[in-house]
């Protein structure tokens, strides 16, 4: 039997239409995240500048794949999308009004319809045709920092608060994707992930307990490898006694979603995601009383807090 779905990156206004109507009212919880201590600016890379390509007007068929669901064994679907055709002419899309543009950010930032991790707003890496994708995005957003392989589009949150959606691209496909924590704070701080995602694979901190500065950072990482996310909160730390103490609360990370089929895009996130080298980093296990069964269950709920000894660090 066959079965259609509308492709949101198709973007052909039916689905801006859905997408806009039936927003729900959302209360933005937290307050704005920096980026504290990095090695490489999380928002910049080394890269020579490319031009943009042309956008396709081509017709998107969407076709269904399954991903499993969030915090459950059923079954979840995710829309993917496959050129029917292609054509000679590329040309954008009609830009959206301020207005409809705010609408739906807070209906994907809100719901992200559809669409659970690794899917972000209907872009899947390994997936996502650079093309379909910028498509989408272009519609509603505005490019900002272009570097290479890498294309950042920027928006206002429900707070107002600029954030951004990096797309890095290899082959004309998406093969890698970095969401900004203005964004995630929504529906991705620490409680969140767990209640929806389960136990991560790995959970990895870092801290420097003699930084002559305040505050002192702490960085904090769930990775999500069956999931094909990694989650890195940019934290502060305290001192007390012989202690440091970080609390996650109302705060979003920074989301990096790789191509399961290429290896690579997730050697990239290794060496220049985290903002200290990746040796650095230690597993929780290792640094506090705590294993990853023990971390779930603590912080599974709102407001629990990471002590670790000094002497670690």
């Amino acid at each position: 039997m066959r079965r259609i779905e509308l492709a949101p990156v198709q973007i052909s206004f039916l689905v801006i239409i859905w997408l806009l109507s039936g927003c729900s009212a959302f209360e933005a919880r937290g307050t704005k995240t920096a980026v504290l201590f990095t090695k490489n600016p999380l928002n910049e890379r080394t890269l020579s500048p490319k031009n943009k390509t042309p956008i396709s007007t081509d017709t998107i068929v969407p076709s269904l794949t399954h991903f499993p669901s969030i915090a459950s064994e059923s079954i979840k679907p995710v829309i993917s999308y496959t050129l029917a055709e292609a054509k000679s002419t590329w040309t954008p899309l009609a830009t959206l009004s301020k207005a409809d543009s705010a609408r739906l950010i807070k209906k994907l930032l809100v719901e992200n319809p559809d669409c659970h991790l690794p899917c972000w707003w209907g872009i899947i890496p390994g997936l996502t045709k650079e093309k379909e994708a910028t498509q989408f995005l272009e519609s509603f957003t505005t490019l900002g920092n272009s570097y290479g392989n890498s294309f950042t589009f920027e928006y206002s949150t429900l707070s107002g608060v600029s954030s951004g959606f990096t797309l890095f691209i290899r082959n004309s496909m998406v093969w890698l994707t970095r969401i900004h924590p203005e964004s995630t704070r929504y529906n991705y701080q620490v409680d969140q992930l767990l209640k929806n995602y389960g136990e991560p694979n790995e959970v990895l901190i870092w801290t420097m307990a003699s930084a002559p500065f305040q505050p002192i950072p702490f960085i904090l990482v769930l990775d999500y490898h069956q999931y094909q996310f990694k989650a890195i909160f940019d934290l502060t730390v305290e001192k007390e006694g012989d202690f440091l103490k970080s609390c996650p609360k109302s705060v979003g990370p920074w989301l990096y979603i790789w191509d399961l089929n290429d290896p690579t895009s997730l050697d990239w996130i290794e060496e220049n995601a985290y903002g200290v080298d990746r040796i650095d980093l230690k597993r929780i296990e290792d640094v506090t009383s705590m294993n990853i069964k023990d971390f779930k269950s603590t912080f599974i709920n709102p407001g629990a807090c990471i002590t670790t000894p000094i002497v670690n660090w």
